[in-house]
């Protein structure tokens, strides 16, 4: 779904390019028509329904209960099998949930590079997408760091190059915008996965 909805805020923000004899002002009014156009419309709805697709996996697996373990069946080191389940249980939960976060954050951008912040619901306005992005940010980190830490070291270079890439936005964020609070919470969501790089004894803590 995101990539679809992706290609196609792509495709209709190409056809919103402006041509030689289209001043400043009649661009805004076409962007304005184009709006309430259906083809907005339908990226919007889309939008909505892929954001939705968080609240539609089962609430044990949004909301279990890390501190226990699932029961098993084998009589065979079932210690040694029940720490295996867990650990995987929750690198998958983790690995599943960041993505669809990034996933977000790349549907976001490309509305902002294509001029179409409407099908996210949002007025144009660089305030607007920068305070979207750390709202999908601290979910990012929310997910991370509400799973042990083991699981995260389990993944490996997956976790590592999604927190490399969500922190290369916030540096983004830090160097390109005007405001004083978008920068402050930047700076502070910045070294709280700078921290976890740090912990998973990552090369990337050094590049960022």
């Amino acid at each position: 779904m995101a990539a679809g909805l992706i290609d196609d805020i792509a495709s209709h923000g190409r056809r919103l390019t402006p041509g030689m004899s289209d001043t400043p002002d009649t661009l805004q009014t076409w962007r304005r028509q184009d709006d309430d156009s259906p083809e907005i419309r339908d990226l919007f709805e889309r939008n909505l329904q892929f954001a939705a697709l968080i609240h539609e996996v089962p609430s044990w697996i949004m909301h279990p209960n890390r501190d226990e373990n699932p029961g098993i069946d084998n009589h065979d080191d079932p210690d040694r099998v029940r720490a295996y389940r867990t650990t995987c249980f929750w690198a998958q939960r983790c690995n599943i949930l960041t993505i669809f976060h990034c996933m977000r954050l790349l549907v976001l951008q490309t509305c902002i590079d294509h001029g179409l912040l409407v099908v996210v619901g949002l007025s144009d306005s660089p305030l607007a997408g920068a305070s979207r992005k750390l709202e999908i940010v601290r979910d990012f980190l929310h997910d991370l760091q509400a799973t042990p830490f083991v699981c995260l070291e389990a993944q490996g270079e997956t976790t590592v190059d999604k927190v490399r890439r969500v922190g290369a936005i916030l540096l983004e964020l830090l160097h390109n915008s005007c405001n004083a609070i978008i920068q402050a919470q930047a700076d502070a969501l910045f070294k709280s996965l700078l921290d976890l790089l740090s912990r998973l004894d990552s090369k990337a803590c050094e590049g960022l």
